[in-house]
């Protein structure tokens, strides 16, 4: 007797989340510096398929910093950063989208 162990409704989602992916992430530091900036590394649920992949950030909001933007990106996830406006804590969300690029 042989059995077809595959999942093809599970194949099709890691396919699917290869080429598009979001969520909402975050970024905190204890004690920041003014003029320095504080970090989120994101990591994708599974790596896209292919480079280069775009990241497209929305819904942000801050305490004691500004200007997020994306700082590096590859197919295993993307950095941003945000510009500390004084010493103290920062603390920044966003809700991202990633896809490749056609």
């Amino acid at each position: 007797m042989s059995m077809n162990i595959q999942n093809q409704a599970g194949d099709e989602k890691i396919i699917a989340l290869m080429e598009t992916q979001e969520g909402i992430a975050y970024g905190v530091e204890g004690t920041c510096l003014a003029g320095r900036y504080v970090y989120s590394v994101v990591h994708y649920f599974v790596p896209f398929d292919t480079e280069p992949v775009y990241v497209d950030l929305s819904n942000v909001s801050y305490t004691n910093c500004q200007n997020l933007e994306v700082y590096d990106t590859n197919r295993f996830g993307f950095i941003v950063r945000a510009e500390v406006i004084a010493d103290g804590g920062a603390i920044f969300e966003f809700a991202w989208h990633a896809d490749l690029i056609t």
